[in-house]
């Protein structure tokens, strides 16, 4: 009898953690850390939506990509927000053509729902930001790693959207389609909450 109660006991108190777990999510994608020798508070994503252009033109599985994910910085009661982004590709352009410079991105937008907003982008090198290292590592190296400001109000309308498509015009070439993985949503909608 004692047994019986024992095993009814733990299956209560099972079926209650289980139940209370439910619909929340076990772990949260948003990390936070101190850069002490800035005093920056660094908000930012576990890992970065991944954006994905098909090349296959330039090889049998060529695919360029931009890596992007939101950073929020806060120093001395001041709040900034930003977007990083890294940029590699699959296609070394170098072994098809010597003189070929790597993967190049002309002006970026971002469309959410279809709603274009433009990203005037820096390159991560000069430090815009003002803190001595990104919280962001990628797969496989990136070529090339840009920030750019934006508002909170734009971090918003992009962590409300269902659909983010960038697209970049490189000088003299057809404009670009980057298309994000199925978490890119539920990344920047998680970060702006």
């Amino acid at each position: 009898m004692r047994v019986l109660f024992i095993r009814m006991l733990v299956g209560v108190l099972l079926g209650t953690l289980f139940g209370g777990c439910a619909g929340k999510r076990t772990h949260s994608e948003v990390r936070q850390y101190l850069e002490e020798v800035t005093g920056t508070s660094v908000t930012y994503v576990r890992a970065p939506i991944t954006f994905l252009h098909e090349a296959p033109g330039l090889a049998s599985s060529g695919c360029d990509y931009i890596y992007l994910a939101p950073l929020a910085f806060s120093r001395g009661g001041e709040r900034s927000f930003w977007l990083w982004l890294g940029v590699w590709s699959t296609v070394d352009r170098k072994a098809r053509n010597e003189r070929a410079s790597p993967l190049s991105i002309g002006p970026i937008r971002i469309l959410a729902d279809g709603e274009p907003m433009e990203l005037n982008l820096q390159s991560a090198e000069s430090n815009p930001a003002g803190i001595r290292r990104m919280p962001y590592s990628t797969p496989v190296a990136t070529n090339r790693e840009y920030l750019a400001r934006i508002t909170h109000s734009q971090l918003d309308r992009l962590g409300h959207a269902r659909v983010l498509v960038l697209t970049d015009s490189p000088a003299g070439r057809m404009t670009r389609i980057w298309r994000s993985d199925d978490r890119a949503a539920a990344v920047l909608g998680g970060f702006t909450e």
